[in-house]
């Protein structure tokens, strides 16, 4: 379905003239809701809408739940009054929640939508009065200085409500004696401020808390929406954002300030003063490179940025990784993390990296890939690290001419002890060392990544990237480098609440192609 963006010029001339019909006005926006902002709310449109805008308002209409990140001023809060009067129009709502961090804050998000039902003529005319004033006696200019509304019923009988972060959601209902409805939208906007951002133990408990009395007592078919803006290092956003992207109900849109050297939109500002600022003096541009002339050393381009773009500079070629295509793959029947892309060969390294396995540490990963750098499998997941030797044993027993080598971590010593027992040692990768005390000869049974070996694998993992000696990866390897960063002090690393594991079985799975089969380390 076509909104007015998509269409050529006479095909928007058409529907230009068709819009001057009422009937034809209420059904065609039902399923646009850019073309219903672009229309009831033409006043908004000061500056172009971004491509970002698009995508958001294709996902605000879809069945799933929004992750929406972006910094200030990106139109998050007027997406969202655009998106919940539509509800209202339609009815696609019976009851609406509204939380923020403080209860003024999301009860002037609602006092906006009152102030858009009441004064719209457009919306007015097409939808009536959807909230009519009761009170006779009062003058409709006292009542727009009312600075919030925490709750209403409209005219078609929608509830909307407005609470803050630590008002629990258990049992509501929106009631009567013949029906009873529980909430089927809830928003979620300045849920972190940079009081509640500065305090660790506070963030914990908001996050337990909106866990636990929010999102844990609303039915499964409430569409949620959160909106964040980008304010710190440690917060609720990262969390769940992590929550968001490994479940299949959420759609997630992390809009960056920048894509190379192209602005996302020119409103990016960086500060409340800068906000107020820009709405005062009509601010067109806030240039990046303006801020960095002001403020010299003091200015930190990683504040409020989505990935840090400056500082923090990608360890592979993005260009080339973006340019694979999608390998199709077999999933396994016993583990459906055990991906296959190609039939396994002979007197080959397999590649792990080992993990605790709980729900909030990192994957344990294994990647295979063939002498000519193609992709055999990839397995990644959260697993207990006996049970991940299980997965080994498993895959060992399909193909048991292989070599297992594994990153050296304290994790993986429970892993060994089980493979000893069940496979062959002769399938396990030894390195040679010298005991400290006895100084006698020692066997490990990992390989020892340490600075100067990890500085290598990367240079190598890059350079078969670089010159497309390696082409295939699984899409989780791919995110997973696409994320992989320099910070500021040049050590190479994970994004925050990205992972590495991929990456460190995949340069590992590199060096073990050019590698005799029976290879000791001195």
């Amino acid at each position: 379905m076509k909104e007015i963006y998509n269409l050529n010029q006479e095909e928007k001339e058409r529907v230009k003239k068709a819009l001057e019909n009422q009937a034809f006005r209420i059904e065609f926006f039902r399923n646009r809701l850019y073309s219903f902002w672009l229309y009831y709310f033409s006043s908004f449109f000061n500056y172009p809408s971004s491509d970002k805008h698009k995508e958001v308002c294709i996902d605000l209409l879809d069945d799933k739940n929004l992750m929406l990140i972006a910094f200030r001023e990106f139109w998050k809060s007027i997406w969202i009054l655009v998106y919940l009067i539509h509800s209202i129009v339609y009815k696609t709502s019976n009851f609406i929640l509204y939380f923020s961090y403080e209860q003024r804050l999301s009860a002037s998000r609602l006092f906006d939508v009152i102030v858009q039902l009441k004064t719209n003529q457009l919306l007015i005319r097409d939808y009536w009065i959807l909230f009519p004033d009761n009170k006779k006696d009062s003058k409709e200019e006292e009542w727009l200085q009312k600075k919030s509304v925490s709750e209403f019923i409209t005219s078609n009988h929608i509830k909307v409500k407005s609470m803050s972060i630590w008002t629990t959601a258990r049992w509501l209902l929106y009631s009567s004696k013949h029906w009873a409805f529980r909430p089927d939208k809830l928003f979620l906007d300045d849920v972190d401020v940079l009081d509640s951002v500065r305090n660790p133990d506070l963030i914990n408990k908001n996050e337990e808390f909106l866990r636990n009395e929010v999102l844990g007592w609303v039915d499964s078919d409430c569409k949620i929406v959160f909106l964040w803006n980008i304010i710190w290092n440690d917060w609720l956003v990262p969390r769940f954002e992590k929550l968001a992207k490994e479940s299949k109900h959420w759609n997630t849109q992390k809009v960056p300030v920048k894509v190379w050297d192209n602005m996302i939109w020119n409103r990016f500002v960086e500060t409340e003063k800068e906000v107020e600022e820009f709405k005062l003096k009509w601010i067109k541009k806030i240039s990046l490179e303006k801020k960095k002339e002001e403020q010299g050393e003091s200015y930190n381009p990683n504040f409020m940025l989505v990935p840090n773009l400056t500082i923090w500079n990608p360890v592979f070629n993005t260009n080339l990784l973006l340019e694979l295509k999608s390998l199709e793959y077999k999933q396994d029947t016993r583990y459906k993390e055990l991906r296959f892309y190609k039939e396994p060969c002979k007197d080959l390294y397999i590649w792990a990296d080992t993990a605790w396995g709980n729900a909030n540490g990192d994957y344990s990963t294994i990647v295979w890939i063939n002498e000519l750098k193609q992709l055999v499998f990839t397995y990644r997941g959260k697993i207990e690290p006996y049970l991940f030797a299980e997965v080994i044993e498993y895959i060992f027993n399909l193909w048991y001419e292989w070599l297992l080598v594994v990153e050296n971590n304290s994790i993986w010593l429970a892993t060994i002890d089980k493979l000893k027992v069940w496979i062959c040692w002769d399938n396990l990768y030894t390195e040679k060392s010298l005991d400290k005390i006895t100084q006698r000869p020692n066997k490990k049974y990992w390989f020892n990544t340490n600075v100067k070996t990890k500085s290598l694998l990367i240079e190598w993992l890059k350079e078969v990237i670089h010159t497309k000696q390696m082409i295939e990866f699984d899409e989780r390897t791919k995110e997973d480098l696409l994320n992989y960063y320099y910070d500021e002090k040049w050590a190479m690393n994970a994004l925050k609440w990205c992972y590495d594991d991929l990456v460190i079985a995949t340069w590992l799975a590199v060096f073990g192609t050019n590698q005799p089969k029976q290879y000791y380390f001195e």
